[in-house]
């Protein structure tokens, strides 16, 4: 009945009215929108219960029609957002699979009529905090007498305390490591550690704690440790200067965070690693209000009282870069906490996120910057077209460099995306300028180093990811680049050290292992090859990449009933792909007559996606299917898998497959020589400026060898050949089945060539056998 309709839920100290969409707790406030306020009051209408996605669908859309923008899952999206409410770890919405969600937490019910509306969501306004300027002590002291005093008993908003304590800080760092110490400081920074009763400002204190690295790295003279690593003590009870030497750190920062309701409580220690001695320490009491003016202020008005050295320039940066709306600043905290899981879920979320900062605060930078990241992200996590993402990722790196056009961070993403678009002058340009203003960010190096890598500069490469390495040197990923260009440059000892050392690191992410697999292929083991990827397949058994990589093993020493049977194995919705490698498995089974039967059996269509039409190109060729050859090659003319880029990328000669020599193979067997020998003229380049520039990959010189033959040039291929087998190259049946070499076949080196590498793929098979062979 309309008379007891109720219309004010409270849980959890939360309060929602279903009339005006304004959902509070304490000082925080926000107004939820249509579409999560229908289905958040049809939970707390029925909580403990089970409301179905048919029901929450026809009740937000009774004429049946959803858009993407408004559908049920960003509805949901959005009112966890506004609750704070971990998906993950539910504690209001809980998702019921395939059926849809229910409501679990505890309902107050009251009779009383709660407050006027009107009270809902009035924030107090900030008085401004006048800066002042005492007379200047006559040595540094951690904090002046007066000002400790008034730190203490004043209770500041959360995010302009935040700052304070970073300018204190930055402060001691300024004056304790001037000029006059001759070695420069290493500075680890370790999460501050939340000790509340409720335990729920983690993303706080790590965002407390990158932020403060992000400004103290901009100081001169000043190295950090790259919070990855540092973020791997957390929680973890240690003696500061043991943790502190591990990290090769001079002084280490760590502190805490108590939260008593309103109330936060933020203690800073700056520590001597070489006798444990603290520098500076202090504890500060604020509360949970806005940031308006008073960030900027603050920052200002205590740099002025500690006298600190800091030019105009940096304190605009500085300012620049936070918001001064508290719940711009939260909606930033929560996306930071988000993004860092590495996962599609997370990053969805911490779009989500980004977007709420924005809309709450157009001016923060910051919001735009990480927004960006994510969507950069996808190329990989998600495997987005550049061509999709590419104009948003622009408009919103604009956006921010109109705001604080000095942030390294921008500069790094700016750099980041003209990689990917191929233009490598600029993108050195925006990373190197990015690394003058922050010189201790690891993941701008790292960045670097992949962009030497585009460029086939493998040595340069290596210095960058090493620095990276060195900067963050608990982070997994450094040491598995480096093992990547060293591989590349035929360093397998130091390749093998690097690689042990980023499993070491992370025993529970399948790269390492997958990476060291790639390293034995390098060597020319491929026994030792698929025994790390069956270990990577462990860590993580439905990730499609693992199993593929152990079909082309197996593949490679004859296993075909063990390639077929894995297989069978696969989880994975790349079905294309799926078919790809069935194919490849029919064709060393029963040769190009059954690939044949099997092309024709499966469809023209199954092998035509633009991630493999390369591969399917070749199998056509190989069946003598032209047509149907020459119609994949068509259909990639026009897409970015025909760019230059794609075509003649220097990290091929790694996987001793280069797409520009598969389309050139197919084009001088129907006559087109003009273009196919351009093609193979591109791509020699390409493999003689790998070479010059160090590359002595087996790759190489199969490559070479393959063109070569295509070219007329038997001998010359046989010499590059049989470089390629000293250096590890194993590849014998796809040397008989592939239309490449088909012009060495006959010769009587090339066979004996070719029973040299299978002898040696009969050893490394035998101790496959041996492995597997019940004890």
């Amino acid at each position: 009945m309309e008379g007891q309709r109720q219309t004010t839920f409270r849980f959890d100290g939360w309060t929602v009215n279903r009339d005006s969409g304004d959902l509070a707790r304490g000082e925080h406030a926000t107004r939820l929108q249509i579409q999560p306020l229908q289905i958040f009051v049809e939970l707390l209408e029925n909580p403990g219960e089970v409301v179905t996605r048919e029901r929450l669908i026809a009740k937000l859309w009774p004429t049946g029609i959803v858009e993407f923008d408004a559908s049920l899952n960003t509805a949901v999206r959005k009112l966890r957002i506004a609750l704070n409410d971990d998906p993950e770890k539910p504690r209001y919405i809980e998702t019921i699979p395939r059926r849809g969600y229910r409501f679990i937490g505890k309902i107050e019910r009251e009779e009383a009529p709660p407050s006027a509306p009107t009270a809902l969501g009035l924030i107090p306004p900030a008085a401004l905090i006048p800066a002042t300027t005492p007379t200047p002590p006559p040595a540094f002291a951690p904090t002046p007498a007066p000002l400790a005093t008034a730190l203490r008993h004043r209770r500041w908003p959360v995010a302009a305390a935040i700052a304070l304590v970073l300018m204190i800080l930055i402060g001691a760092v300024t004056y304790w490591f001037s000029p006059r110490n001759d070695v420069p400081p290493v500075l680890a920074i370790l999460p501050f550690i939340d000790i509340g009763p409720e335990q729920k400002d983690a993303a706080l204190c790590l965002t407390i704690a990158e932020e403060l690295g992000i400004r103290l790295a901009q100081l001169p003279r000043v190295r950090m440790v790259a919070t990855t690593s540092t973020s791997s003590f957390a929680g973890k009870p240690g003696d500061v200067r043991e943790i502190g030497r591990s990290l090769g750190a001079t002084h280490v920062v760590e502190g805490t965070v108590r939260r008593n309701g309103e109330d936060v409580r933020v203690s800073v220690r700056l520590i001597s690693v070489a006798d444990g001695i603290p520098v500076f320490q202090q504890p500060y009491e604020f509360t949970q209000s806005t940031l308006r003016d008073i960030h900027e202020t603050l920052s200002q008005s205590v740099a002025q009282e500690l006298k600190l050295l800091l030019s105009p320039q940096q304190l605009k940066r500085w300012q620049a870069r936070m918001t001064r709306d508290p719940e711009a600043y939260d909606y930033y905290i929560r996306a930071r906490d988000y993004s860092r899981r590495k996962t599609t879920d997370g990053d969805d979320q911490a779009a989500e996120l980004y977007r709420l900062a924005i809309e709450r605060d157009p001016e923060f930078a910051l919001a735009y910057v990480g927004l960006a990241e994510i969507k950069l992200g996808s190329l990989s996590m998600r495997e987005a077209r550049l061509a999709d993402i590419a104009g948003e990722v622009k408009a919103l790196l604009a956006k921010a460099e109109k705001l604080n056009p000095d942030d390294a961070e921008l500069h790094s993403l700016k750099g980041w995306l003209a990689t990917e678009e191929e233009r490598y002058s600029e993108a050195e340009s925006y990373l190197r300028r990015s690394l003058q203003l922050n010189p201790s960010d690891a993941t701008t190096y790292r960045r670097l180093g992949h962009l030497f890598e585009s460029l086939g500069r493998p040595r340069e490469a290596l210095e960058q990811h090493t620095r990276a390495a060195e900067l963050d040197p608990r982070d997994f990923v450094n040491p598995m680049y480096r093992c990547m260009v060293l591989q590349d440059l035929g360093q397998f000892a130091e390749a093998a050290r690097a690689c042990t050392r980023a499993r070491d690191l992370d025993s529970t992410n399948y790269w390492p292992s997958m990476v060291t697999s790639w390293l034995e292929v390098s060597r020319g083991d491929l026994f030792e090859a698929l025994r790390w990827s069956e270990a990577a397949s462990k860590l993580d058994p439905n990730e499609g990449r693992i199993v593929f990589h152990s079909i082309d093993l197996m593949l490679s020493l004859r296993l075909v009933s063990e390639a077929r049977a894995t297989a069978r194995t696969m989880v994975t919705p790349d079905e294309a792909r799926v078919r790809l490698y069935q194919a490849s498995i029919e064709l060393a089974e029963h040769g190009p007559a059954g690939l044949r039967t099997y092309l024709r059996e499966s469809g023209t269509a199954a092998l035509t996606e633009s991630g493999i039409a390369n591969q399917a190109v070749r199998l056509y060729q190989i069946a003598g299917e032209l047509d149907n050859a020459r119609a994949a090659l068509e259909s990639m003319r026009s897409t970015a898998a025909f760019a230059d880029r794609e075509l003649f990328d220097p990290s091929q000669i790694r996987a001793a497959h280069a797409p520009s020599l598969v389309f050139a193979g197919l084009l001088l067997a129907q006559g087109e020589r003009a273009e196919g020998l351009e093609l193979l003229d591109k791509l020699d380049q390409m493999l003689d400026r790998a070479e010059k520039n160090g590359v002595v990959h087996f790759g190489l010189d199969s490559l070479r060898a393959e063109s070569l033959a295509l070219r007329g040039k038997p001998d010359d291929a046989m010499r590059s050949l049989r470089r390629a087998v000293t250096r590890g190259w194993r590849e014998a049946w796809r040397a008989e089945t592939g239309p490449y070499l088909a012009s060495l076949r006959e010769r009587d080196d090339f066979k004996a060539l070719i029973r040299e590498v299978e002898a040696r793929n009969d050893e490394m098979r035998a101790r496959f056998h041996q492995l597997k062979r019940p004890t």
